[in-house]
């Protein structure tokens, strides 16, 4: 058998060139293109993965996702900025950071991009910076996790989105953590209209952007394994005691790990959440797969081998569960393209 990989040329589109970290440090953009590239190389040195362009679906299903305004944002921001800031384009590539967030009890909308606030409106963070082709990248991104899921809706029983730039930090107006519409929101949101749905999310952080998004949603349950948030990013959400709200409460499960959570730690919180899901009965999984949690990972803390990722995928599958896989982080390139494989690999049989 094989497993479809849906792929946009789009992700070349979106290559910052630096972040900033505590400090006021910059570095190198750990969520470079060059991801993408390790993953595709190894997934065509197997015989089962079957790489696929995506539909050219309409962006109504981001819409459907996020606030309509914070769409329009993500896409004419960067280019009405820099009309007021023509001098930028001379030297290195513009990058639009924000410099002002407003306090949470007065977050007023400013009256457009070209105010210096604009920007500090939708996002929460300075890892999440707009360059020429964000935008387009971020519609493709989304269109891979589309195609994936309708494969499901059409009756394929896996298939993954090899999304970039990734989206569970994104929530409903907001972006942040490298994220700009939340490819794993926008195909649980597809996949709803059948029936109940449950959100896994394994990446090394908090699905924060998801948890947002489906917050009152008594049709969708929101998982997430992660670093625990007094430890790690993105230190204000994913905590054990945010459920849900109104008819949904319950229907958001957080298990925080220590740092140095080792692969037999965490098969156990599978098995936990496997639990769970099965008690919710929903007809459609969402994956949210970050290899982040490897050992080696450069902004990671967990320790996680590459055997781990088959161990965790055949436990997943074993719920037999229709199933969308949606990339989301995961930065030691030198591991990177082994751990996916190792992790697709179950689902391709």
């Amino acid at each position: 058998m094989t497993l479809p990989i849906i792929h946009s040329e789009t992700y070349k589109l979106h290559a910052p060139t630096f972040e900033f970290w505590p400090g006021g440090r910059t570095t190198e953009y750990f969520e470079s293109p060059q991801r993408v590239e390790i993953i595709l190389n190894a997934l065509r040195a197997t015989e089962w993965a079957d790489v696929r362009a995506p539909a050219e679906l309409s962006i109504d299903l981001i819409n459907a996702v996020h606030d309509a305004a914070y769409v329009a944002f993500i896409k004419d921001g960067f280019r009405e900025w820099l009309a007021t800031n023509p001098a930028l384009r001379e030297g290195a590539p513009p990058t639009y950071y924000p410099a002002y967030f407003p306090p949470p009890r007065w977050r007023r909308k400013p009256m457009n991009a070209k105010q210096e606030g604009g920007y500090g409106y939708y996002t929460f963070d300075l890892a999440a910076p707009l360059v020429e082709g964000t935008y387009e990248a971020a519609v493709g991104s989304a269109r891979c996790a589309m195609t994936a899921t309708n494969m499901i809706l059409n009756g394929t029983r896996a298939a993954y989105a090899l999304c970039r730039p990734p989206g569970h930090h994104a929530g409903k107006d907001f972006s942040g953590g490298y994220c700009y519409f939340n490819n794993t929101a926008i195909a649980a949101k597809m996949l709803r209209e059948r029936g109940l749905v449950a959100v896994l999310d394994i990446d090394y952080h908090h699905g924060n952007g998801t948890q947002d998004i489906f917050w009152e949603d008594a049709h969708v349950l929101t998982i997430s394994i992660h670093c625990d948030p007094r430890r790690d990013y993105p230190y204000f959400a994913g905590y054990s005691d945010e459920l849900g709200a109104g008819r949904a409460k319950g229907c958001n499960l957080n298990i925080p790990l220590p740092p140095h959570t080792n692969g037999d730690w965490y098969l156990k919180a599978i098995e936990l959440v496997l639990d769970r899901i099965q008690l919710f009965r929903p007809w459609a999984l969402v994956v949210a797969a970050g290899f982040d949690t490897y050992g080696g990972d450069p902004i990671s803390q967990f320790l996680l081998m590459t055997t781990d990722y088959t161990a965790i995928a055949q436990r997943i599958k074993s719920i037999g569960l229709p199933t969308v896989i949606v990339q989301e982080g995961g930065y030691n390139t030198e591991a990177l393209g082994r751990n996916a494989v190792a992790f697709l690999e179950p689902f391709s049989t």
